[in-house]
């Protein structure tokens, strides 16, 4: 039950991420001319490495808090990546 858990939230935490990266990619408002995408792309690729290197320590090590805790600070990662992004863009 831990493993299903485990691997289903972490499915859900990327499909999230990629629905809301593809979504700020192609919104229809009209954007920045000089503005690309590399880095928003880039952000939210390391977010899914994140998440992957997440699920593979959970599942080795079991712990019901650490999930939790994992869980938690993979979300409030993906809350502060676009305020990231940006200022990485700026730079």
């Amino acid at each position: 039950m831990y493993r299903i858990t485990v691997i289903s939230v972490h499915i859900l935490i990327i499909l999230f991420a990629a629905m809301i990266g593809i979504a700020g990619i192609y919104n229809p408002s009209a954007s920045d001319p000089n503005r690309t995408f590399e880095t928003w792309i880039a952000a939210i690729l390391i977010f899914d490495v994140f998440v992957i290197l997440s699920a593979y320590i959970l599942l080795n090590v079991k712990k019901g808090w650490l999930f939790a805790l994992f869980v938690f600070s993979l979300l409030g990662l993906f809350y502060v990546l676009p305020a990231i992004s940006l200022f990485v863009e700026g730079l």
